[in-house]
């Protein structure tokens, strides 16, 4: 059997997508899809666009995984913008936990390559917070998208 790696980047928003289109070439899919999906010239890389939400974001890594045949070798990567107490904005960060808020589920990550980032916790919850005072960073999407990426 032929190895033939495959990588799915998932965000939640249109403005996160757009950079990551064209910086690696992708084009928006030619078929009817429930997310917006966007493939490389090769068809071994999609972008979806979730929408926001872990369950939007779950769904749309299923939608991912289903579009490229199943199976194994599948990179997963869900880049995002996420809020932070005192982090300045456009700071890079590795997520080490996803601790999902509303269930206390704590999910661990495992990255096979090395970034030169710093790592941080990252919570997932529900509504948008206006106080971030904790230390991590927030999002509403990343335990969902675990969820499903790491089975």
């Amino acid at each position: 059997m032929k190895f033939e790696p495959r990588l799915v980047w998932l965000v939640a928003l249109p403005a996160e997508a757009r950079p990551l289109c064209q910086l690696f070439g992708l084009s928006p899919s030619t078929q009817s899809t429930p997310f917006p999906t966007y493939v490389s010239a090769c068809g071994r890389e999609l972008l979806v666009v979730s929408g926001l939400g872990r369950n939007l974001a779950a769904a749309a890594a299923m939608h991912a995984y289903h579009e490229l045949g199943g199976g194994a070798h599948i990179a997963w990567l869900n880049v995002g913008i996420a809020g932070h107490g005192h982090h300045p904005l456009g700071s890079a960060w590795l997520v080490d936990q996803v601790v999902e808020s509303s269930s206390g589920a704590r999910f661990y990550p495992q990255p096979v390559v090395r970034y030169p980032f710093p790592s941080n916790t990252l919570t997932t919850v529900d509504v948008p917070q206006g106080t971030m005072a904790d230390g991590s960073l927030y999002d509403m999407e990343a335990s969902g998208f675990f969820q499903i990426a790491s089975r």
